[in-house]
């Protein structure tokens, strides 16, 4: 079995030209991912190059999706990049973190305990307005994890259970912020 793994990137990102590259061993496909990825994490790096770096980890080896340290650096650039993790990748509390942090549509794609995710859900809902909807659906329907959120943004009632919009509490405080959040309360 030999491990080969091909690239077709424009490297240096300055090129007009793809280059096609080919790993003959996981570390070799580390070394050139980490350069395109490091690059992508500077200043200097265009929607183009964060565009293909999606693409170019997308297309990545099992082995690489798999990497917590890859992943964490790829998830720190762009959270949305949590998806194309391999499981164990999107199970790690620091990855699915630096996800969230990067982009809250990340807390769809991690695959943490529940323990773990109501953790992280609450630190989002507590920081990003908009987060509660890409929680899983039984965190939308935990009483302390929607109340955070409606206290951030009483929008995020909307996102709430069925059965949280018509609890009591949770639609006091979130009217508390704004009088039309009503407007997402269960009848």
């Amino acid at each position: 079995f030999a491990y080969t793994h091909q690239y077709l990137v424009n490297w240096p990102p300055t090129s007009t030209m793809p280059r096609a590259y080919s790993a003959t061993s996981f570390e070799e496909e580390k070394k050139l991912f980490c350069k395109h990825a490091d690059f992508c994490g500077s200043e200097e790096a265009t929607v183009a190059n964060l565009e293909e770096l999606s693409r170019q980890f997308e297309a990545s080896s099992p082995e690489l999706r798999s990497d917590h340290e890859i992943c964490l650096q790829v998830v720190s650039i762009d959270g949305d990049l949590l998806r194309f993790c391999e499981r164990s990748a999107r199970s790690n509390i620091d990855v699915a973190r630096a996800a969230v942090e990067a982009s809250p549509r990340a807390l769809a794609h991690a695959n943490l305990e529940l323990g773990e995710c109501k953790k992280l859900a609450i630190w989002a809902v507590q920081n990003y307005w908009g987060a509660l909807q890409h929680a899983p659906l039984e965190l939308r329907a935990d009483p302390e994890v929607v109340l955070e959120a409606v206290k951030t943004s009483s929008c995020e009632l909307q996102h709430a259970s069925s059965k949280l919009r018509n609890c009591k509490q949770i639609v006091l405080a979130a009217i508390e912020h704004r009088a039309g959040a009503l407007a997402f309360a269960s009848e």
